[in-house]
């Protein structure tokens, strides 16, 4: 019994200590000065047409864009006005010009290789008909031999 009194006793001692400090705390003091009401000016409504204008920050971007390439290489000579950002171009417009001294030596290079590749084959052409001749020369001679020894 003594053991279910101590704690019963120890519960009401803390009720006791703390209903105690509640009701010895200091009271708020309490205040009954009116809030000053802010100064406010107002005018009067006129009808009017009056300019709007918005600032406002963010980031644009192309509906389309374009990578272009050319098709040769060489020193730009000529840039169209128009080829500048943002600007807007029509379709087959001439943008840039490229010095054409370099694509006609790629020609004159691209023209004198051909002419070697054909040559070369003419030469390759040839020698096979002397060796196909030379073959058959010596089938014939081969079966000549064969004659005379039957």
């Amino acid at each position: 019994m003594i053991k279910l009194l101590i704690p019963l006793v120890i519960v009401f001692i803390a009720l006791m200590v703390a209903m105690a400090m509640i009701g010895s705390r200091p009271a708020l003091p309490t205040s009954n000065a009116a809030m000053p009401l802010p100064h406010v000016e107002t005018i009067a409504v006129e009808v009017g047409d009056v300019p709007v204008s918005i600032v406002a920050y963010g980031s644009v971007s192309a509906r389309h864009e374009l990578e272009l390439a050319s098709e040769v290489t060489g020193r730009v000579v000529w840039v169209a006005p128009e080829f500048e950002p943002g600007e807007m171009v029509a379709a087959g417009k001439v943008l840039l010009r490229v010095d054409a001294v370099s694509y006609r030596l790629a020609l004159a290079e691209a023209n004198a290789s051909l002419v070697h590749s054909n040559n070369a084959l003419a030469d390759a052409t040839a020698l096979k008909r002397k060796a196909a001749a030379a073959e058959a020369r010596l089938n014939i001679e081969a079966a000549r031999q064969r004659i005379i020894k039957a």
